[in-house]
């Protein structure tokens, strides 16, 4: 299972389309909160794309994504991320792929870092102008398992 999180379905809609052709499933979730909620339904060798700049849940009262902590929603992938692995040890950090639309020097800057530093991977979301290549890239990633 391909999960992607992330609030913009427009966006996600071709890159679903092609990995449903090419015979694999995938699920969106549409903010931090429903992802950490849906940890227990994420087996440890899906692969989870998540956002950086990603909502929240609507009332902040009630969300483990604050404001100030994301830099005003900004980075809420990266924590997100963080707290992923943090709380699901079986799950290995290749398996997390962060995506952006970023322009902003400090956003890509900050993603770069924090990539680095945990390990993961990080892809312009513009990069995949054609469903068949990122589902391509899918299959080669799962055959690295």
């Amino acid at each position: 299972m391909i999960w992607f999180v992330d609030e913009d379905e427009i966006q996600l809609k071709p890159l679903r389309l092609g990995l449903t052709l090419h015979g694999l499933s995938s699920e969106q979730i549409v903010n931090a909160d429903e992802a950490l909620a849906a940890l227990d339904h994420i087996a440890p060798d899906d692969f989870i794309f998540i956002d950086v700049m990603l909502a929240a849940a609507a009332d902040e009262s009630q969300s483990q994504f604050k404001r100030e902590e994301t830099a005003d929603y900004k980075l809420t992938g990266l924590l997100l991320a963080d707290k992923i692995l943090e709380r699901r040890k079986d799950i290995r950090a290749e398996r997390l792929v962060l995506m952006s639309q970023a322009a902003s020097t400090a956003v890509i800057s900050a993603v770069d870092a924090f990539c680095r530093r945990r390990g993961l991977k990080w892809v312009k979301k513009s990069a995949y102008d054609d469903p068949n290549t990122f589902a391509d890239e899918i299959e080669q990633m799962l055959k690295g398992k």
